[in-house]
């Protein structure tokens, strides 16, 4: 793979974010707020000269690719290896609901410990999925510069296996909505480098 600069974007904020509720693969939209971060930070964005847009198909993803096309003049492709975190049960509810109705697997949860019997994936699939997805589309495009635009959970497990730290997820925070990361493919260590995190249309990248 040739030298490449990725840029992996959390969406704006849907109302499910607003309420603190787990969302996963409920594909709910983005608010009036979040479509208002999408577009700002699409207007930094487009100075990195993206070649290439690659979406989650889930809606507050789709819409948030959709103000940076709007601006490259282009369409976003879709990948649903990008699609966040499926957290079964819990999805809908929000985190007061979940620690009332299920005490015990909520306790795990935010441990960081498997709770698959409630449907959820886990956190080993998905960075799994998404890093296959990006370096698949990396190794496939001429572009030296692409954006994946995806969902919180997906994209700190994701740069968690891109980093080859996947043992240890809690090492990457999670990314506030509209905020993205950089990361570079080194040609001489072969390796992926991660160069910002949870960067905003205020901040330097």
């Amino acid at each position: 793979m040739t030298r490449k600069t990725i840029i992996l974007w959390r969406h704006g904020q849907p109302d499910y974010n607003h309420e603190s509720r787990v969302q996963g693969h409920v594909d709910v939209p983005l608010n009036n707020e979040g479509k208002k971060q999408a577009a700002v930070a699409a207007s930094h964005l487009v100075d990195l000269d993206p070649q290439l847009i690659v979406s989650s198909p889930l809606k507050r993803a789709t819409q948030t690719a959709d103000e940076l096309c709007s601006l490259l003049s282009c369409n976003a492709r879709l990948d649903e290896r990008l699609i966040e975190r499926s957290f079964g049960d819990f999805e809908g509810m929000t985190r007061k609901e979940i620690q009332d109705t299920y005490p015990q697997e909520y306790e795990r949860w935010i441990s960081g410990l498997p709770v698959g019997e409630m449907g959820m994936e886990s956190r080993e699939n998905v960075g799994e999925r998404f890093a296959r997805c990006v370096n698949d589309i990396c190794a496939r495009n001429d572009g030296s510069t692409i954006v994946f635009v995806s969902h919180g959970s997906a994209i700190s497990a994701g740069v968690s296996y891109l980093l080859g730290c996947s043992e240890d997820f809690s090492s990457i925070a999670g990314m506030n909505n509209a905020h993205w990361a950089t990361m570079v493919f080194s040609d001489t260590s072969l390796r992926w480098r991660l160069t910002s995190y949870n960067c905003n249309a205020l901040e330097k990248y």
